[in-house]
C-alpha cells in the first residue's frame, strides 16, 4: 500500500514538473503572452483583431518555451480567422513577427490571406445561392447543405460545378481546406456524402464518392451490417471475427449501392498492449449492400495475401473493384 502512494505521488510530481517545463526554462508565462499578443494586435491593428485559443506552443521539434499558439480572427467578421504561431517574448520587439524556418508568415500576412480566403468563400456562396441551402468552409472539409431532396443528377452537376469554382478561387483559398466536399442531406436523402477531390496537380481533378464516415448514414450501415457479417462468418464455420477497420465503398454510377469491406481476424484474438505488436488481420469481409432498400445482394470472404498497411490495403481493394465503383 506505501509502495502504491509513492507510486502515485511520483507520477503527480513528473505531470506537475512537464506543465513546468516551460518556465523553469525561462518562458514567460500564459498570461504574460496574452498580454504581448494583446498590446501587439493594438499596437498593429488598432483594435482590428482579437485572439482566443491560446495555448503553449513547447514541443521537442522548435524547444522554444516562449511559443505559444493562438486563434486570431476579426474583430467585426469572426470567419475571417487564421491560427498564429508566435514567440510571447519577442513578439512585442522590432523583429517580433519576422518569420521562422517552421512558421513563414507574420501576422499582417496572415490577416491577408484569411481576407483573400473569404472573400472567395463569399463568392462561392453566391455563386451557389438558390442551389445550396448553407456553405460551411472549415479547416478538414468544406460542407454543403441541401434543403430538398437531391435527385443523383443534381449533386454530380453541383460537383462539377464546385470543382469550377475551386479551381478558379484555389490560389485564394489558402486557409480553407478545399480537397473534400461533404454533401450534407441526412435530413432530407438520409444519406451524406462526401467528394474527395485530387489536389495535388495545378488544379482539382478526379471526384470521387462516397458516404461520409462521420456521418448518422454511415453509423447506421455499419450497425445494420455488423449483426449480418457475424452471423455470416458463424453460419459459415469460419473461426473469424470483424476488426475494427472497414470502408465503405459507393457505387459511383448512381450512389443505390455500395460495398461494405470489413477486415477480420482470429476468433478470440483480444488486443495485446505488450511486446511486439502483431498484425492480426488474416482476412476480408466483402458485403455488396442495397442503400435504399437495406438488402444484402452478396457477402464473401477473402484470405489476405497482401501484408501492406492498412490504408494501402484499402486502396488496393477499392482499386480491385468493379468498374461502376471508380
Amino acid at each position: 500500500m506505501r509502495k502504491m502512494i509513492y507510486v502515485l505521488v511520483i507520477v503527480a510530481v513528473l505531470i506537475v514538473c512537464r506543465g513546468c517545463i516551460p518556465s523553469l526554462m525561462g518562458g514567460v508565462s500564459k498570461k504574460t503572452a496574452a498580454e504581448n499578443l494583446t498590446q501587439y494586435l493594438e499596437k498593429n491593428f488598432k483594435g482590428t483583431l482579437e485572439f482566443e485559443e491560446l495555448d503553449r506552443f513547447f514541443n521537442e521539434g522548435n524547444m522554444n518555451p516562449n511559443m505559444f499558439r493562438a486563434v486570431v480572427y476579426e474583430k467585426a467578421c469572426p470567419e475571417i480567422l487564421f491560427v498564429s504561431y508566435f514567440d510571447a517574448k519577442k513578439i512585442l520587439t522590432e523583429d517580433g513577427d519576422k518569420p521562422t524556418a517552421s512558421y513563414r508568415k507574420t501576422i499582417p500576412e496572415q490577416y491577408k490571406d484569411a481576407k483573400t480566403d473569404y472573400t472567395a468563400r463569399e463568392l462561392i456562396r453566391k455563386h451557389f445561392k438558390g442551389r445550396l441551402s448553407k456553405i460551411d468552409f472549415g479547416y478538414f472539409e468544406t460542407t454543403a447543405f441541401f434543403n430538398h431532396k437531391a435527385e443523383v443528377s443534381e449533386i454530380k452537376s453541383i460537383t462539377d460545378d464546385f470543382e469550377k469554382q475551386l479551381n478558379i478561387y484555389k490560389d485564394s483559398l489558402v486557409v480553407s481546406n478545399t480537397s473534400r466536399i461533404v454533401f450534407n442531406m441526412e435530413e432530407v436523402n438520409g444519406l451524406t456524402l462526401k467528394v474527395d477531390f485530387d489536389s495535388e496537380s495545378d488544379k482539382f481533378t478526379g471526384q470521387r464518392f462516397g458516404v461520409w464516415r462521420k456521418s448518422k448514414s454511415y453509423t447506421n450501415i455499419e450497425e445494420s451490417l455488423k449483426p449480418e457479417m457475424t452471423n455470416y462468418l458463424s453460419s459459415n464455420n469460419f473461426d473469424l471475427q470483424l476488426h475494427g477497420t472497414n470502408a465503405f465503398y459507393l457505387r459511383q454510377t448512381d450512389f443505390a449501392e455500395g460495398v461494405w469491406v470489413n477486415f477480420l481476424e482470429k476468433k478470440g484474438t483480444v488486443p495485446n498492449d505488450k511486446g511486439r505488436w502483431q498484425d492480426p488481420v488474416i482476412a476480408f469481409i466483402f458485403v455488396y449492400y442495397d442503400i435504399n432498400t437495406g438488402a444484402i445482394k452478396k457477402q464473401f470472404v477473402e484470405k489476405r495475401t497482401v501484408f501492406d498497411s492498412y490504408m494501402d490495403e484499402l486502396e488496393r481493394i477499392g482499386k480491385n473493384l468493379p468498374a461502376e465503383y471508380h
